[in-house]
């Protein structure tokens, strides 16, 4: 296959070739003259290019700028050849909806398209903009042609060259080919001679036929294990930390940096080769992989890296699409050293190219990766070594100095992509990288880190002992960010108010609804209340319970409490019994302060009532009690993992420190009116409380927790000028005016863009950031007026450091993520009473010799270039919902108590708590009501199924060969429904009883069948057999029935009072029973009905009869044979239509149980059964593959015509007898080819436009149903 075009004697000029050249880049193609099979690299890119048809994104790209006399007839006469010679470039592609083949078109010349810019104002500029255009304009598989050659006419002797291919016919090899065919073809044929090449052995076709061909059977079963196995658990993703959020789908435009590797870098980086028996390719990818450890923090690196896939002699001259993926797969965890590190990517890298002839798509169909169209499956990082005589960069045109011309926009296919290069001058890299994703000043960080790190490698470190930080970066984390010292006001927050009572008596420090206290007031009421605590022995470290609703009588004893010199530990009485119970003993109070109408148990401490008329008679002045900073202030309780809640041990010096930094920062004093909105059991009631207090200001108490409307009406009738939100409260309040409004400040949960951007015009915007432990904030950040992009906490407040470390307490550079340390003032004691988790999560500070601890927070940040740090996630099940810590292992655990739950996950997921269980014995909740309600829901509609006019189906004939056969007499069916069987047999009958639970169906059947003699129709329910005597019919038909039935045990009822009903030798014939049904209908195995003579009396003989998808039983009334001891049914003869209702039921009950045990704010939304719960590969539970919370997880029938025939279409294509229409195609098994199968059959059935990105998109029947039924109606376009 291929050939030649004759030669051309003389050079032609450009202008001779420029005339009449824009009419098309080829001739017109002729008809197919050949066809084959698609390589599986090339399955893999026609799938993409139907997911995001007319996409430029396999664009492969090349400009050259040619300075000389340049003969423009012989180039064209070249890139006619070399089209001729390689039946990759004159390919096209054609489908019939389920196969896909290559079309070969036969040889024709190639016009070369010239662009005369000469005359333009900067003819380099619009050359420039041509090549950028043309980079991008996008190709039609189907249409072809997939090459482009286009001459850009700078000036005289001044050219560029504009060349591009789709990538499904070349890949970057045969870029290397094309430009070597192209300067050898151009130089004989400028010179008058004929092709110097070699015919071609083969052509790609053939390749892709022998690829197919051979990679089946042994071969491939061989090399799919190796890959199952070297796979499993993987992670589904390596996350590099980007700058922007992944778009849904990439625009694939590549951005790229380039740096040079020292040349006594690389004589150590070969001689650690040669100690190792290790190639350069293996210890660079090690460095890479050290340096990708370092950045995602994880320790499973998996990389892809691309083989050329030309092994044998034949394919290396030959342009198409040969490279394949090959995944490298290394583990990083235990510390290891370079060296180390160096032999597992060299066993990795061994055992995958041994294994390299495995197509990389033929992978991902067997592995079923999570489909995400915003990345590539298994692999997002590339890595590749070249040498420089192989990365075809070169194009060498007799007579003309040929130049690469940059800046025509590369695509990549990766996250980022690096590519190292050797050269005669040494070693060099470039990171081509996703600007969707990253900035370039992001890659030249890590691309110095890199190179860094290999400076390091030659002495063998262990991981734990490579760094990252370079230049300036640890002067800048490490000192600058945390210089932070300021001066603290003397003595307690106490004091400070004291002084703000003397100073402003008569001002208004707390106001509730109608009712004021000025300062001097609430001075006197704490002292007095003060002296009675000191009277029961509180003072300096005794902790006394708090336990009132919100309000002054709250704050008094909270202010009391202090000025006794003890702390205080808070309790909601809304909390659970339970809870209060627990925090009390774990805490060990001695005392409890109680609102008057709230009733606990205290465990035995002594009970102090709030009582205004109780503590008159003690002093108004405040105590004499000496406070140090160090004494203990408050206990707070937060969430814990091991299933309790564990209380935090905060002392003065915190309090004051955050309190002094706070009311500067807020610009809080006498005019400041603040709102409290968090509860005192949470750290923020601190701030809003003290800043208040010690500034003179009024705090603005409301009896509840207000949001949107009320909340605004609040702010503005109150005159608020200070109030602190999670952004989801803010974002509830309507748009008005509120003038008075000078500081919001938001922490708690991420700030979206929207909310600041609507809020912090005219007013001080604040973010704050802190674990309770630390004592209320430890970092801050005053927004600007817009934003674009997620807010950062910011940096430290005063006297607090923030140190963002790695798993070695190494710090971290700017841009790689590391877990946020928290020193300084505010660090707390730790927790009360719990040593060991204490010594877990407060470590000595490497950083200071002042023996001073850290407190490690489990969150995950990073230093952003502006010295923000940026707040990225946690590293545990730590969660925030609405501004709450939650550990999701607490919530678990109580769960798990319940007798009922087996197993359960618990998630966060759009600022809800979703609970996903295994159920113990799901039969087991009560299931008496629910049948009953099942059977009544089934009647309800057949009734009106009936009133509305349902079809009526043929007879069974079943039914009627048999009783025909042996003309019964006396007959009863139940669920007789439109009665087309009773029409057929009745006539033949002498008494002929029907029954049905539908009163519509038989007053339909009352009018129409009126005269009809022996006839008795009665409206009941399938097991009501009252007034009809045993033995008293020869035939009972049991007809369509068991699939309405709610349980098996509701089928064996009316199975044994059937055949009760039998005179001997009669028959008993159950029509449509259901093998494989909805799951809200019954579905019976054919082995529960054959062992019926086991346990059911008279059932002497049982035959089926199988009629499609359904079955008949008959069974023969007699004396049978003798019943032995009950014994349990086999587990699996039925599902469970009632699932739906017990899991819901379940659900309530849990609900009720949470609350019990937890505060509302950790009780989960929703309960969701499952019958197990996913687990990755390496056993743990797989939370991205819960079911959305929207969807029930048991499954359901369809609901709609649209929704039924899309569940049957998913079924059709995945060779499955039953889907759902909340099941997922991918989770299914369905894969590239298959999903393209079903988007034509569902184009084909529907008639609407639907895209493969629609299928990626919400890949269920139900989602498809939705969005075709608004296209049908015009909704959409």
């Amino acid at each position: 296959m291929g050939g030649g075009l004759a030669g051309h004697p003389a050079r032609v000029p450009v202008a001779a070739v420029h005339a009449g050249q824009h009419r098309g880049l080829t001739e017109q193609m002729g008809d197919p003259s050949d066809e084959a099979a698609l390589s599986f690299a090339q399955q893999r890119l026609w799938f993409l290019h139907q997911l995001v048809p007319g996409n430029p994104f396999y664009n492969l790209a090349f400009a050259y700028r040619l300075h000389g006399p340049l003969d423009a007839a012989a180039l064209e006469h070249a890139l006619s050849e070399i089209v001729a010679r390689h039946e990759a470039l004159r390919t096209r592609f054609a489908s019939d909806g389920n196969t896909q083949w290559q079309v070969i078109d036969p040889p024709s010349r190639v016009k070369l398209m010239v662009e005369d810019v000469r005359r333009a104002d900067d003819p380099v500029a619009q050359a420039h903009q041509l090549a950028a255009e043309e980079a991008r304009a996008p190709f039609s598989l189907e249409r072809g042609p997939l090459l482009r050659n286009r001459l850009v006419w700078l000036a005289d002797d001044d050219h560029v060259l504009l060349v591009t291919m789709h990538h499904i016919v070349a890949d970057g090899w045969s870029m290397g080919v094309f430009k070597s065919d192209l300067a050898a073809l151009y130089r004989a044929f400028a010179a008058g001679e004929p092709s110097p090449l070699p015919p071609l052995e083969i052509q790609y076709a053939d390749f892709a036929e022998w690829q197919r061909s051979v990679m089946a059977g042994d071969v491939l079963a061989e090399q799919l294990d190796y890959w199952r196995e070297r796979l499993r658990g993987m992670p589904a993703a390596l996350e590099l930390p980007a700058d922007r959020a992944r778009p849904p789908m990439p625009s694939y435009t590549a951005g790229a940096v380039s740096f040079e590797i020292p040349a006594d870098v690389e004589q150590r980086l070969r001689a650690i080769g040669a100690d190792r028996k290790a190639t350069l390719f293996m210890v660079l990818l090690a460095a890479f992989d050290a340096l990708l450890a370092a950045y995602t923090g994880g320790t499973d690196i998996v990389v892809g890296t691309p083989n050329a896939g030309r092994d044998r002699a034949e394919l290396e001259g030959l342009i198409g699409f040969f490279v394949n993926i090959v995944v490298l797969r290394v583990n990083c965890s235990g510390d290891p050293t370079f060296g180390e590190l160096l032999d597992r990517v060299r066993e990795a890298t061994l055992g995958g190219f041994d294994h390299k002839d495995l197509p990389f798509e033929r992978l991902v169909e067997e592995l079923h990766p999570s489909r995400d169209p915003s990345r590539n499956p298994l692999a997002q990082i590339g890595f590749q070594l070249l040498q420089t005589q192989h990365t075809g960069q070169s194009l060498d045109l007799e007579g003309v100095e040929a130049a690469p011309f940059e800046g025509h926009g590369d695509a990549v296919h990766s996250d980022v992509e690096l590519y190292c290069f050797e050269t005669s001058q040494g070693l060099s890299g470039r990171l081509v990288y996703a600007v969707d994703l990253f900035d370039e000043a992001t890659m030249r960080r890590i691309a110095r880190h890199f190179v860094h790190i290999l400076g390091q490698v030659h002495a063998d470190p262990r991981l734990s002992q490579l760094s990252l930080l370079i230049d300036d970066e640890a002067q800048r984390t490490l000192v600058e960010v945390n210089d932070t010292a300021a001066e603290v006001p003397a003595g307690t927050v106490v004091r400070l108010f004291e002084a703000q009572a003397a100073r402003v008596p008569t001002a208004v420090a707390v106001s509730f609804g109608q009712e004021r206290l000025t300062y001097a007031e609430l001075d006197t009421r704490a002292n007095r209340l003060a002296h009675r605590l000191r009277s029961l022995g509180v003072g300096p470290e005794v902790l006394v319970g708090l336990c009132a609703h919100r309000g002054p009588d709250q704050l008094v004893g909270m202010l009391a409490i202090l000025k006794a010199g003890g702390a205080y530990l808070p309790l909601d009485p809304e909390y659970p019994v339970e809870r209060i119970t627990y925090m009390l003993s774990d805490a060990a109070c001695s005392a409890v302060i109680v609102e008057d109408g709230v009733d606990i148990d205290t465990g035995g401490a002594e009970v102090v009532r709030l009582d205004p008329d109780a503590d008159s008679a003690w002093p108004a002045h405040a105590p004499a009690v000496t406070v140090s900073p160090d004494n203990l202030a408050y206990v707070i309780y937060t969430s814990g993992s091991t299933g309790r809640p564990k209380g935090a041990e905060i002392t003065h010096r915190g309090v004051t420190n955050v309190i002094a930094f706070q009311s500067r920062a807020f610009g809080v004093g006498p005019q400041s009116r603040v709102l409290q909105v968090a509860s005192i059991c949470f750290d923020a009631s601190v701030s809003e409380i003290w800043i208040t207090l010690t500034s003179g200001g009024e705090l603005v108490i409301t009896p509840t927790h207000l949001v949107g409307a009320e909340l605004a009406d609040v702010l503005s009738a109150r005159g608020v000028t200070q109030v602190a939100l999670v952004p989801s409260v803010l974002a509830t309040l309507p748009d008005v005016e509120l003038p008075k409004l000078e500081t919001i400040i938001i922490g708690g949960e991420a700030g979206a863009p929207a909310v600041v951007n609507r809020w912090a015009p005219g007013r001080a915007l604040i973010n704050v950031y802190g674990p309770t432990e630390t004592t209320v904030n430890a970092s801050y950040l005053r927004c600007a007026e817009r934003v674009t992009a997620p807010l950062p906490i910011g940096a430290p407040v005063s006297n607090t450091q923030m140190y963002l470390l790695d798993a070695w307490l190494r710090p971290v550079p700017p841009g790689v993520p590391g877990e946020v340390y928290i020193g300084g003032a505010g660090v707390s004691r730790g927790f009360r009473g719990k040593p060991a988790m204490t010594a877990s999560r407060f470590v000595a500070n490497p950083f200071a010799a002042d023996g001073s601890r850290l407190y490690r927070s489990g969150d995950l940040a990073r230093f952003l270039p502006d010295g923000n740090i940026e707040f990225l996630g946690r590293i545990d099940d730590q969660v925030k919902v609405r501004g709450f810590r939650i550990e999701l292992g607490e919530v678990e655990s109580v769960l798990a108590e319940h007798p009922s739950v087996s197993q359960v996950s618990v998630v966060a997921r759009d600022q809800r708590l979703y609970a996903y269980l295994v159920p113990a014995n799901l039969t087991g909740v009560d299931g008496g009501a629910l049948s009953e309600d099942y059977v009544r829901r089934r009647q309800r509609y057949f009734d009106r199924a009936h009133r509305e006019g349902i079809p009526t189906e043929p007879p069974n004939p079943t039914a009627v060969r048999r009783v025909r056969s042996m003309r019964a007499k006396r007959l009863l069916e139940i669920g007789c429904g439109g009665g087309s069987l009773m029409r057929a047999l009745a006539p033949a009958c002498e008494q002929y009883v029907a029954t049905d639970f539908s009163s519509s169906a038989i007053d339909l059947l009352r009018a129409n069948l009126a005269d009809a003699e022996g006839l008795t129709l009665m409206v009941r329910e399938a097991r009501d057999f009252r007034g009809f005597r045993d033995t008293s019919f020869n035939v009972v038909v049991v007809e369509s029935v068991t699939q309405h039935c709610p349980t098996l045990s509701y089928v064996d009822e009316v199975v044994g009072r059937a055949v009760a009903a039998l005179a001997d030798g009669g028959l008993c014939i159950i029509t449509d029973v259901r093998e494989r049904s909805g799951h809200d209908e019954l579905a019976i195995d054919a082995r529960y009905f054959t062992g019926l003579p086991d346990r059911v009396s008279r059932v002497a003989e049982v035959e089926t009869v199988r009629r499609g998808d359904r079955y008949d039983v008959v069974l023969t009334a007699g004396p049978g044979r003798p019943l032995g001891p009950p014994e349990a049914l086999p587990h699996g003869l039925a599902n469970d239509p009632l699932r739906a209702e017990r899991a819901d039921q379940l659900g309530r009950e849990l609900r009720e149980f949470a609350k019990r045990r937890l505060p509302d704010y950790m009780v989960p939304s929703g309960y969701l059964a499952l019958d197990a719960l996913p687990l990755s590969q390496n056993g743990k539970v797989d939370v991205r593959q819960l079911p959305p919370p929207e969807r029930r997880s048991s499954g359901r029938a369809p609901a709609s015509p649209e929704e039924k025939l899309i569940c049957a279409l998913f079924a059709e294509v995945l060779g499955l007898g039953e889907v759902s229409p909340d099941d997922g195609f991918f989770e299914l098994g369905g894969h590239s080819l298959l999903a393209f199968r079903l988007v034509n059959l569902v184009r084909a059935r529907f008639g609407v436009e639907f895209t493969l990105a629609t299928l990626f998109t919400d890949p269920t029947p139900a989602a498809l149903a939705h969005l075709l039924t608004r296209q049908t109606r015009g909704e959409v376009a």
